[in-house]
């Protein structure tokens, strides 16, 4: 089942998985919000604080579901 609790994106716009994230979220309307980790400092800090050290990093409501791949099989299931 899918779910309608937006999803956020934490990630750099370089970064392949991050855009195939974002894409996958398009295509499967699904509402989602990229936060950019280069620019914005506070987002920044909470992912070093967490310890991070990859992106894309995405979050279902306020659960942490990990990478690209996750977000592929939380939303095939």
């Amino acid at each position: 089942m899918v779910s309608t609790t937006a999803v956020t994106i934490y990630g750099t716009d370089w970064c392949g998985p991050c855009k195939q994230s974002k894409m996958l979220c398009e295509t499967k309307d699904i509402p989602y919000v990229f936060i950019n980790i280069e620019e914005d400092t506070d987002a920044r800090q909470m992912f070093t604080n967490r310890g991070f050290r990859t992106v894309p990093q995405i979050f279902i409501g306020d659960g942490h579901i990990g990478g690209y791949d996750d977000l592929v099989a939380f939303h095939s299931a």
